[in-house]
């Protein structure tokens, strides 16, 4: 009887894995893309924002979601930098508090709509509340997509699962994408919360 092997060639793989990433990110930055160009349109043809004599939500709570957010991206960068220097006791750590402030991200989220609610500010009170809860919501959606990302990674980060290389190659696809999320909320942030 013949045996077949299933193996995937190494370079066809990481290949593979680029073509996979770049597609996604593609149709991410799509996707926001033209959420933020539809906010832009609307939101130049507007003489007063917000509308209908709302105001703009408190800042501390978006304020605190982008320092948290850029903190997560910071020891992301951490857990790269010591898996491809197989040192994995630092990624480990850097790995937990990555995903210990993407937790505190979303945290920080229901806390805004909590905020804005008790402002009187809600998801159907015109297109105010509609776009900062739709952006919000959206984004968040992401960002338990990227935390789901993240806990893939923690098999092979503590049991040595994947293998180095496979781990290697999926901690650089995984960071774009957690990357990404963080630049998004920075845009978010600026768009809607401070202009």
């Amino acid at each position: 009887m013949e045996t077949i092997d299933l193996s995937i060639d190494p370079k066809k793989r990481k290949i593979a894995g680029e073509v996979a990433s770049t597609v996604a990110m593609v149709s991410f930055a799509m996707l926001f893309g033209t959420l933020f160009m539809g906010y832009a349109v609307f939101r130049a043809q507007q003489v007063v924002w917000p509308p209908m004599g709302l105001s703009l939500p408190p800042l501390f709570y978006p304020t605190q979601s982008t320092i948290v957010i850029g903190i997560s991206s910071l020891f992301y960068e951490g857990f790269r930098h010591f898996v491809e220097r197989d040192d994995l006791g630092k990624a480990k750590i850097c790995l937990v508090a990555t995903l210990a402030f993407g937790l505190a991200f979303i945290f920080c989220q229901v806390k805004l709509w909590e905020v804005l609610e008790l402002s009187g500010v809600y998801h159907y009170s015109g297109i105010f509340g509609s776009v900062v809860f739709g952006y919000t919501w959206i984004h968040t959606a992401h960002v338990v997509l990227g935390i789901s990302s993240l806990l893939y990674l923690v098999l092979p980060t503590f049991f040595g699962v994947l293998g180095s290389a496979n781990l290697k190659s999926s901690a650089g696809h995984i960071g774009k994408f957690w990357h990404f999320l963080g630049i998004v909320w920075l845009i978010v942030y600026l768009m809607i919360f401070l202009f």
